[in-house]
Order: C-alpha cells, then sequence, then structure tokens
C-alpha cells in the first residue's frame, strides 16, 4: 500500500507546476475523448457510404447492408463478401476481380463471306477491329497521312 492513496491528500502539498501539469493531462485525456469519438463517428460514416455505395454499383437492395460484417469497412472487402455469397441472395452475381481486369471486346455478329465483301467494298472498316486501326495511326508518319486515316482527306476534318 502506498503511503499516498488518496490524490486529494496530495494536492494540497503540491507546488505550482504539478498542478498545472495535472491540469494539462485531464485536458489532454478529455481531448483525447473527444477526437477518438469523432473518429468513430467518421468510421461509421465511411463505412456506411462504402456499404451504400457497393451496392447500389451492384445494383444490390439496399436491406442487404444489414447482413454485411461490420469488420468490414473496405470496398474491397465488401464486394469480396458478396462475392462469397452470391448464392445466397438472388440476383447477386459475382464481379471481376479488380486485379484482373478484363478486355472490352464489343459484341460484333458473326461475319460471313457476302457481308465481309459488302463491308469491303464500301470502305468501312471491319467492326471491332481497333488494333489494326491503332496500328495505323501510330504508323502514320505525316499529319496528311493522320488526317486521311482520321476524317477521309489530307484536309482534316470539314469545317462547316
Amino acid at each position: 500500500m502506498s503511503f499516498y492513496d488518496d490524490d486529494d491528500d496530495f494536492e494540497g502539498n503540491e507546488s505550482e507546476g504539478i498542478k498545472q501539469l495535472r491540469s494539462a493531462q485531464k485536458a489532454a485525456t478529455k481531448r483525447i475523448k473527444e477526437l477518438e469519438s469523432e473518429l468513430d463517428s467518421f468510421r461509421s460514416t465511411e463505412r456506411t457510404r462504402s456499404v451504400s455505395d457497393v451496392l447500389a454499383a451492384r445494383g444490390l437492395n439496399s436491406k442487404i447492408a444489414d447482413l454485411i460484417p461490420s469488420d468490414l469497412r473496405s470496398s474491397d472487402d465488401i464486394n469480396r463478401w458478396l462475392d462469397e455469397r452470391a448464392d445466397v441472395f438472388a440476383g447477386v452475381q459475382s464481379t471481376p476481380s479488380q486485379a484482373q481486369p478484363e478486355a472490352h471486346t464489343p459484341v460484333v455478329p458473326p461475319m460471313n463471306a457476302d457481308r465481309m465483301q459488302s463491308i469491303l467494298d464500301q470502305g468501312e472498316p471491319v467492326p471491332g477491329d481497333e488494333s489494326q486501326l491503332l496500328a495505323q495511326i501510330q504508323a502514320a508518319s505525316t499529319p496528311a497521312e493522320l488526317n486521311r486515316l482520321l476524317f477521309g482527306s489530307e484536309s482534316g476534318p470539314s469545317v462547316f
């Protein structure tokens, strides 16, 4: 047992510097509690926003938010949780992982010989073959060549 068990008994003998130190410590403790409370509020708001954004982006009912565990805070964690339980929620489909984005491929109807010849006769590029056009643009060595590729004339776009 300590000789000074009660701080009130000790305060009568303490110097002015000790009193100021105790007061500063009490103020700091109070400020820390206020900041912790504010941080908890921000975390709660940020999590609510993340959950609602993920659900809205996936076109899901907002009531699912009540089922998502509170320890999931980031959009990636929430998406992963939804993907793992996609079979439980009607209409929930797995999303492709963010690490491997899928290349956007346009839907092109199947080509037959007549359609291909028609496109070639009209001088239209084959739909869905952006890589060929990109290669031609990158290979252009003069502005006139680039204008011819992009606008169909060496002078560039027509001005109205």
